[in-house]
């Protein structure tokens, strides 16, 4: 376009055509030059787009990598029915003494747990020492007291492994919450 206009100049005509046809063409380089800056800065931005997406989803997975999160339970039509808190093994300490589960949790102050009123035992599976699974269901709900709570087992002589997986969080006017996670412990009656 350049070419062009530099060979316009030179061709004889009265100034008022000549003014005329080289505003026109003058017009014509600048919707150029704009477009051409436009097309530069549409990769650009799409690019930097990119990276923020990418430094967002590096950043929850790290949030969902150090501790527990809340996912949404969904039922068959994909609608929101409540929701479960996740990756709860670290937050929370369980530890048994004879027929005693004592359960704390690590930082009573933040969500789920400055919510929790009532726990119970969820989930969970006690296996003698040879390797049976013992049926047992009797945990009762407990009321939480500073982050911490027991439950009462009675079980005969021996040497266990408790497996809980999951905890149940209840708080009056509010649906119950289950906190998933993993907790093993080895313990004797004696």
């Amino acid at each position: 376009m350049e070419k062009e206009l530099y060979k316009m100049r030179e061709i004889k005509m009265p100034d008022e055509m000549k003014a005329r046809i080289l505003s026109r063409c003058e017009r014509e380089v600048l919707k150029e030059e704009k477009f051409m800056k436009n097309k530069i800065r549409k990769p650009i931005t799409l690019a930097v787009a990119i990276a923020v997406c990418i430094s967002m989803s590096v950043a929850v997975v790290a949030s969902v990598s150090e501790g527990g999160f809340f996912k949404d339970k969904k039922d068959a039509f994909g609608a929101v029915t409540g929701s479960v808190y996740l990756n709860a093994t670290e937050e929370i300490e369980v530890s048994v003494i004879e027929n005693k589960i004592d359960v704390t949790f690590l930082n009573p102050d933040i969500p789920p747990y400055n919510c929790s009123e009532i726990l119970s035992v969820g989930e969970c599976i006690i296996t003698n020492e040879n390797g049976e699974e013992i049926s047992y269901s009797c945990f009762e709900k407990q009321a939480v007291t500073d982050g911490k709570t027991s439950f009462e087992m009675t079980l005969d002589k021996g040497k266990y492994i408790l497996t809980i997986k999951s905890f149940v969080s209840e708080k009056k006017a509010d649906q119950p919450l289950e906190i998933k996670g993993l907790w093993e412990c080895e313990f004797e009656v004696k």
